[in-house]
């Protein structure tokens, strides 16, 4: 970040979603903070990486479409690395700007207990109730949306809570990014009067 600025007793707070590939406890130190004040130093901060817990992520397909388009928006939870089952998942996944759920939203999933719920026409994901994975499995929802924006849209959800075999945990957030493309010209219809009766103007 450059070119920043700060009152007098005032705070600056930023952040950004991180991934890890690797178990263990990894440091981050950032570079020195510089200022006309002064240099302010390093900052460091250590995350643990377990793998008692499910794994949760996101995706789209196709990752590319044009504006009015589908696109197929798939969650996977997966315990499949941990011999303890997980309990009582649950999460909320808002979609961004310039993307709904799609009419019909297509909704499917095999999480056993959950209740999901997906609105045509809302930007609104959510997974609740008293849904559990056994040790060694996993799950999945999919879910159509349609984009009625265009650009890089990135969609980041809440962290996937569960109890795996104690106390609840989080498994983070699940990210993924859809590029809806806008034409230049377009012709799009509707009818008003819809439905109507037979022999009706519309």
């Amino acid at each position: 970040r450059t070119d920043g600025a700060v009152c007098a007793n005032q705070t600056c707070p930023f952040s950004v979603i991180a991934s890890a590939s690797t178990l263990g406890t990894l440091t981050n130190t950032t570079g020195d903070l510089t200022s006309a004040a002064g240099n302010s130093g390093t900052a460091t901060d250590d995350l643990d990486v377990v793998n008692d817990r499910p794994a949760f992520s996101k995706a789209f397909s196709p990752t590319a479409i044009p504006r009015g388009s589908r696109s197929t928006l798939t969650f996977s939870i997966d315990n499949s690395a941990n011999a303890s089952f997980a309990t009582s998942l649950s999460f909320v996944d808002v979609l961004p700007s310039g993307m709904e759920i799609a009419d019909p939203s297509n909704l499917v999933h095999d999480c056993t207990g959950s209740t999901v719920t997906a609105e045509s026409g809302t930007q609104t994901i959510s997974l609740a109730g008293s849904g559990f994975l056994l040790g060694g499995e996993s799950c999945t929802i999919t879910v159509d949306v349609i984009a009625t924006g265009a650009g890089v849209l990135t969609n980041v959800s809440s962290e996937l809570f569960s109890s795996p075999g104690g106390p609840q945990v989080s498994s983070g957030f699940a990210t993924a990014t859809l590029d809806v493309s806008a034409p230049e010209l377009s012709l799009i219809k509707r009818f008003t009067d819809d439905p109507t009766v037979p022999g009706g103007t519309v």
